[in-house]
């Protein structure tokens, strides 16, 4: 144990004031503000800054600590409690983040699965709104589904789990909700409705189609889906590609929907042949949604 006397004698009152708060999962932020608040009365030594204490916390007998490590990102250490779930460790990896796509699904109680791979989205900045419409054309999307999509080679490993970060279309957190998991355990997660979207754009990253129809089979006997809210978010996210065809097709084929309901997506333009995912070799089609998708799946 390092020797740092007065931080270990103000170890019991730290912990007194996390145990007060009440998070499983301790960040920078947390640690700095109860620093600034209470180095004075604890008495910590005048040259320390909140990095040093938080540093020092690393080598103390404090909480259960893991530095993650991203490709090309500062290091983040994190303290957290014993029964603290991979679900909120990872949601506090990052700042301004939140847990997506298979992570989402999982949270939900959308697969039977259990998944090894965590998703953390972190959205960038938005660029302005464009008429996407016009650029599209049918050969660029039959090249572009022949190819495998692409895949995020921001990841760490932690105990047995591959925790990804996807760097998100900017929406202003778009349908981002706290989900209570336990007692003191919330954790920023997608809705229902944008992870139903998130998955039918991404579905590599919720386990492929298989899992993605699944997902809305189950969250239509589970949820109150509300299609107009999938359709309200999807106009608002402005994606380029016809995502109202596949996520039309998954509805249709989850059951249930009302007529009415479906033609919410039925309606929107289908101005073009669409792919339900990449790198698909001798797919079946769909007419009534002009969409290719992998034969067996219905």
């Amino acid at each position: 144990m390092a020797n740092k006397p007065r931080l270990t004698v103000a170890l019991p009152l730290l912990k007194k004031e996390i145990e007060r708060l009440g998070p499983k999962v301790v960040d920078n932020r947390l640690l700095t503000d109860i620093f600034e608040t209470n180095k004075d009365k604890w008495r910590l030594p005048l040259a320390m800054t909140s990095e040093r204490f938080i540093n020092d916390l690393g080598e103390l007998d404090f909480m259960r600590h893991h530095l993650f490590q991203f490709p090309a990102m500062n290091p983040k250490l994190l303290f957290f409690q014993d029964d603290a779930s991979v679900y909120e460790i990872s949601a506090n990896i990052f700042s301004h983040s939140y847990l997506s796509h298979y992570s989402a699904v999982t949270l939900w109680g959308l697969t039977e699965q259990i998944p090894k791979t965590i998703y953390i989205t972190q959205e960038q900045s938005q660029s302005p709104a464009k008429s996407q419409l016009a650029e599209l054309n049918q050969t660029g999307i039959d090249q572009a589904f022949q190819k495998p999509q692409r895949q995020s080679e921001t990841f760490t490993l932690f105990q047995d789990f591959k925790i990804m970060l996807l760097r998100g279309k900017g929406t202003k957190d778009l349908g981002v909700q706290y989900v209570d998991r336990q007692i003191n355990q919330q954790i920023r997660v997608t809705d229902i409705e944008r992870t139903l979207i998130d998955i039918a754009v991404r579905p590599s990253y919720a386990g492929g189609v298989s899992e993605v129809l699944k997902a809305y089979r189950l969250a239509k006997e589970n949820y109150n889906v509300s299609v107009n809210k999938l359709s309200g978010y999807l106009s608002r996210m402005n994606f380029s590609y016809p995502y109202h065809q596949a996520i039309g097709f998954y509805l249709s084929h989850a059951g249930n929907y009302k007529t009415s309901q479906l033609a919410i997506f039925k309606n929107k333009p289908q101005t073009f042949n669409f792919y339900l995912t990449y790198e698909m070799a001798n797919p079946g089609y769909d007419a009534e949604w002009q969409i290719y998708y992998p034969k067996g799946l219905i």
